[in-house]
């Protein structure tokens, strides 16, 4: 499907506000569709339902002078919306703008059931007319489902319980209620997860169109935008590492921003450099596996002939059950702590979100398409200032 609605404003001077550093000044900026198909369902008395499904929203700004060749592609967590990267509850700038003012190209991708990208509707409709097509169930119509309030404290790292956060931690927790109401809401199994898991086994409905959409949209963005820096968050890294391993030609550095799964599915394919980024948030619970498995994955891409790094927000933690002295000698081999305290798993949202997007930015400027890359020393140098209170 080609683009169903582009904003292009040519030159776009935003005003300056109290935390801008002065105006934005833009080529590029709007919204558009990638993906998506007309399909039809027959219901059982024999009536038509249609509706266009598996689109995709992207998000995008372009400034006027770009400093860095690649765009960078970002993808949000599971049941989170571009909002995760476009602003902050509290109306601070966020990372697209930030990312925006160091010179780069951006673009927010929404995938199909997971942010602001449309789901479909006809199952509901068709449910609600008693015209369930022969043979499917009212049993396999999804349900709708979101994160529960309640659980996100402990389970992002934000506090030990609701409302209660940690007393180092970074969120504008006065305005959390503005994050919250950027939360979609995405279509799971009656049964499973509270709808927050893919289904198992046989497509229920309209699962078996659902199927592939999301890397489809992503794949299609990225041939038209040209090869990019692909980043994911959380769950969102699934498909960015997927896509990475299917089309690696339409990538030219992955990211991994506290991400749930680390492949490494596709560093034997292709020489990536490879980024992984964590916060406070990977010493909680079952996180800490997952920066263990995101420092194997960068020593992997190192060895296949790329660079592979992982930057470490607070202190290197110390030997526990769960991190053996071997997996903590392989973390310090390829990775750097900024020793800086206080952030959580929605980073984006906290009060020094604009100093981690800086850093995004110099690893990008430093290790991707620079004929002249700055020695190790260098590079991380200004990483570690960038992020410094």
């Amino acid at each position: 499907m080609k683009k169903l609605k582009q904003i292009c404003l040519g030159m776009l001077v935003l005003p300056a506000v109290a935390w801008a550093q002065g105006p934005v000044q833009l080529q590029d900026w709007g919204q558009f569709f990638v993906g998506g198909q007309l399909v039809e369902f027959t219901g059982a008395d024999g009536s038509k339902y249609q509706e266009v499904i598996n689109q995709n929203l992207v998000t995008f700004a372009t400034p006027t002078e770009l400093r860095h060749p690649d765009p960078i592609v970002l993808v949000p967590g599971l049941g989170l919306t571009n909002f995760f990267y476009t602003s902050t509850p509290d109306n601070r700038r966020g990372w697209v703008e930030a990312l925006v003012r160091q010179g780069h190209a951006v673009y927010v991708f929404d995938p199909v059931n997971y942010g602001t990208s449309p789901q479909p509707a006809t199952p509901f409709m068709m449910r609600a007319d008693n015209n369930l097509p022969e043979g499917v169930s009212a049993d396999t119509v999804p349900v709708p489902a979101t994160w529960n309030y309640a659980d996100i404290w402990e389970r992002w790292g934000i506090g030990p319980e609701e409302n209660l956060p940690y007393p180092d931690n970074r969120i504008i927790d006065t305005h959390i209620d503005e994050f919250y109401a950027s939360w979609a809401t995405r279509w799971g199994l009656p049964s499973g997860g509270g709808g927050r898991n893919a289904p198992a086994g046989p497509a229920p409905f309209p699962y078996e169109v659902l199927a592939g959409s999301e890397e489809d949209g992503l794949v299609q963005l990225l041939e038209m935008i040209g090869p990019a820096v692909v980043a994911g968050h959380s769950a969102g890294f699934n498909m960015v590492d997927g896509t990475a391993e299917s089309h690696p030609q339409l990538y030219t550095a992955v990211v991994a921003l506290e991400s749930v799964s680390c492949g490494p599915s596709w560093e034997d394919k292709s020489a990536l450099p490879f980024l992984s980024m964590f916060m406070d948030y990977a010493y909680i619970g079952r996180a800490d596996g997952r920066l263990l498995r995101c420092a194997n994955t960068a020593k992997a891409v190192r060895e296949a002939g790329a660079e592979g790094d992982v930057l470490l927000l607070p202190p290197f933690p110390p030997v526990t059950d769960v991190i053996t002295p071997e997996e903590l000698a392989n973390l310090k081999e390829v990775g750097v702590s900024a020793g800086v305290a206080g952030n959580n798993h929605i980073f984006t949202q906290d009060n020094n979100n604009d100093k981690l997007a800086v850093a995004l930015s110099l690893w990008i400027k430093g290790r991707v398409n620079n004929p002249n890359p700055p020695a190790n020393s260098e590079l991380w140098s200004d990483i570690v200032a960038a992020v410094q209170d």
